[in-house]
């Protein structure tokens, strides 16, 4: 497989696993981050490397500042 094959894998997932925590359980929104670090092992590009990691914490940050405050931003 060719790195682009598996970047739109990846994507396919990403879009699933974003509705399945949108529609069901929102703190699987979490382990959609764990996403991220294909492109970062796989691109060799720093631009991809560097939003990969602000994309990786941002998924982790979201759904732990919603238990924080105790709303859910999601409905």
């Amino acid at each position: 497989m060719t790195n682009i094959e598996i970047l739109l894998i990846t994507l396919v997932l990403y879009i699933i696993s974003i509705y399945i925590s949108y529609k069901f359980y929102h703190q699987l929104f979490m382990l959609t981050s764990i996403l991220w670090l294909i492109p970062l092992t796989l691109i060799d590009n720093n631009i991809v490397k560097v939003f990969s990691v602000i994309m990786l914490l941002t998924h982790i940050i979201i759904p732990l500042s919603n238990n924080l405050d105790g709303g859910d931003d999601f409905d």
